[in-house]
């Protein structure tokens, strides 16, 4: 995916025949052919567009995504072609109640375990300088998710309802497991202690949060593609504050997409990532480095059921394929499980 990100204060995004132009102060940044383009996000802090330029984004069917100034989706501008299938949203809804969504919402939170289970596994094997003490905690922590799998089988029920609260405990104790594996990775200067989702002051958790926020967008427009609703989710209860279904397809890619690319961050960079970090918020150095390493990690190519994807392809690719199960066109829903 394509992905053009304008969040420099007084940007202004305007439109030259069959060209995105990209100007501040009246210097011209850069000129693109639409064609090129998959994706347009632009900050609502300082950012400016014209009509011309969301009109040429309409007619070539690319997304508009408006971000508040930590990257979080705040709203979408979306052509008509990104319609809804009437059929498999009224199944999604029904499926809320039925075992249906029950076996998608066990499957996404076995796939979310398992991948943090690998991800753990590989960088035990993989890192630089780890000790040996270190190296039997990860594979300890490891293995410990990966009995949590085991409960995952024992869960029945006939509604979301029924189960969520079983499945989020399993979830959170694995991540308890996860995140101090992943805390030994971090060096000590970070302060990286614990997962903090809102109010983090650490570079690295501001730095996760950011990059979550760019797999929402990426997550959110896949789940459009494929008709389904942003909203409606098994795992996830529905909220006005919280698209469910973008928080359940997002679940199994966040450790091998947004985790790894900041744990390679961290090893590249180490201490001195907090120079991207002022008053608890990234510095536009600091947004830019995580989500052009993001964006690229999306754009990777893995194989995956014998063909070679990008991490964007195959998101896309499960966010149809629950559509199908759905829609009764497919006998279940088997979730991604990376491979490392």
């Amino acid at each position: 995916m394509k992905v053009l990100a304008i969040e420099s204060f007084g940007a202004f995004l305007g439109r030259k025949g069959d060209r995105i132009v990209i100007k501040k102060k009246k210097e011209k940044l850069a000129e693109i052919p639409a064609g090129n383009i998959d994706l347009i996000k632009l900050s609502v802090r300082g950012v400016s567009a014209s009509m011309d330029a969301i009109y040429l984004a309409l007619k070539y069917n690319i997304p508009i995504v408006l971000t508040n100034k930590n990257g979080k989706p705040l709203g979408v501008v979306l052509p008509f072609t990104y319609r809804g299938l009437v059929n498999v949203r009224k199944r999604q809804f029904e499926a809320q109640d039925s075992p249906i969504g029950v076996k998608i919402a066990k499957a996404l939170v076995y796939a979310k375990i398992a991948n943090q289970a690998q991800l753990i596994y590989v960088l035990a094997r993989t890192w630089k300088k780890l000790s040996s003490d270190s190296k039997a905690a990860l594979m300890g922590a490891r293995n410990s998710m990966l009995d949590y799998l085991k409960k995952l089988d024992k869960i029945r029920g006939e509604s979301c309802e029924e189960v969520r609260e079983q499945l989020m405990s399993i979830e959170a104790r694995a991540a308890q497991h996860y995140w101090h594996a992943f805390s030994r990775l971090t060096p000590k200067e970070l302060e990286f202690h614990e997962r903090v989702k809102k109010g983090a002051c650490d570079v690295v958790n501001v730095m996760l949060n950011y990059g979550y926020a760019i797999l929402a967008t990426d997550v959110w427009l896949s789940i459009l593609k494929a008709g389904l609703d942003p909203w409606a989710g098994f795992l996830h209860a529905n909220s006005q504050r919280r698209p469910g279904m973008v928080y359940d397809l997002m679940e199994p890619f966040r450790a091998p997409i947004v985790d790894k690319t900041i744990l390679h961050l961290v090893s590249l960079k180490k201490g001195n990532l907090q120079s991207y970090l002022q008053d608890c918020r990234l510095t536009p150095e600091g947004r830019s480095l995580v989500a052009e390493a993001v964006i690229e990690r999306l754009r990777n190519q893995i194989r995956s059921g014998g063909r070679r994807l990008t991490f964007s392809d195959i998101i896309l690719l499960h966010a149809r394929r629950i559509a199908l199960r759905l829609a009764n066109k497919r006998p279940y829903y088997k979730p991604f499980l990376w491979k490392g």
